[in-house]
């Protein structure tokens, strides 16, 4: 009895992590024209989005929270403390930097694909969509 209890509760931890492909964590590229955005998550519920626009020469870095719940990766950005590299006094990277926030203002929900290799995640949403560097 105790071993079948213990062989179910093995089952469930693996099916629900994934199995070998249950760590999410590491840095994702942005797929087709998202391909400027950088997505890195970390162990620790936290991970930031890089955006870098070359044609303006700037970078911003949006820190964020996540959850994950099956393959369904739910993330809360934090703009406020975003960090944005370049010249942020150019009004073409302002009006950048204003719309990028707007798709922040709203968590996002990303679907994880661990069917493929390597791993994507894709956003439920309007947002860029990444394959596991």
């Amino acid at each position: 009895m105790i071993a079948s209890l213990w062989m179910l509760w093995c089952l469930t931890v693996i099916s629900c992590s994934g199995g070998k492909k249950g760590d999410i964590t590491g840095r994702y590229e942005g797929i087709g024209e998202f391909e400027l955005f950088d997505f890195y998550i970390k162990k620790d519920g936290t991970g930031y989005e890089v955006a870098d626009f070359d044609d303006v020469d700037v970078t911003v870095e949006t820190p964020f929270r996540w959850t994950l719940n099956g393959n369904s990766l739910h993330v809360v950005f934090d703009p406020d403390e975003a960090m944005i590299t370049g010249d942020e006094n150019d009004e073409s990277v302002q009006a950048l930097v204003f719309a990028l926030f707007l798709g922040y203002s709203e968590p996002r929900t990303y679907t994880v694909d661990r069917e493929v290799d390597p791993m994507e995640i894709h956003c439920n949403d309007e947002g860029p969509s990444y394959r596991k560097e």
